[in-house]
């Protein structure tokens, strides 16, 4: 398979100093998402996956619009929180903003709580999903986007790489960045990361 692992556009979390755990996408994070649908509408995906945050949803939405695809929502590629609990939309609320959608058989009808997350407890989760990624989809040609967060999808390109989390190490993720990886059921590659070159110079 080939994955393109995209952070979302900006959104009103990232202009502000203070905590917006859910916010929605900025105009200029709404921009992003339209030049980069219009990239990934180009590579010829079979699918798009998506965190059931709004800020990741409203960005694989672009791409849903321009291309049709169906779109799944995978509850636990929540973006990691190290502060106190904050409430997320749960299946009634994603649905309301994504019809059609196909969500998680666990995640609850009307909303989950997450809250103080580790940076080991994160990582953790990020080995499962690549774990189900790579069970579904690493013995097939498909190809699928997948929509998440900055500091989740670092944690997820470390799993994929087989290295252990750690402090200090990172991998930057700038809005609407698209991370190209190759996954089969024995290697993987990494063909690009951070990749902002579909964005126009008044969007990055």
């Amino acid at each position: 398979m080939i994955l393109y692992l995209v952070r979302h556009g900006q959104s009103e979390g990232n202009i502000v100093t203070y905590d917006v755990p859910d916010g929605r996408l900025t105009p200029l994070g709404r921009q992003q998402a339209e030049e980069t649908a219009r990239r990934l509408a180009e590579e010829g995906l079979d699918l798009l996956i998506s965190s059931p945050l709004r800020r990741a949803l409203e960005t694989a939405l672009a791409t849903q619009a321009r291309t049709g695809l169906p779109l799944e929502v995978w509850q636990r590629l929540w973006e990691y929180r190290d502060l106190e609990p904050a409430q997320f939309l749960g299946r009634r609320g994603v649905l309301e903003l994504c019809p059609g959608a196909l969500c998680d058989d666990d995640l609850p009808q009307d909303g989950f709580e997450c809250g103080w997350e580790t940076p080991e407890t994160a990582f953790a989760r990020a080995r499962d999903m690549f774990d189900r990624i790579r069970r579904r989809f690493g013995a097939t040609d498909q190809k699928v986007a997948i929509f998440a967060h900055g500091t989740f999808n670092a944690f997820l390109l470390m799993a994929m790489m087989g290295r252990p989390w750690q402090p200090g190490l990172w991998i930057e993720q700038r809005n609407c960045c698209i991370n190209r990886i190759h996954i089969d059921p024995q290697h993987v590659r990494i063909l690009g990361i951070n990749d902002v070159a579909h964005l126009s110079t008044s969007t990055i």
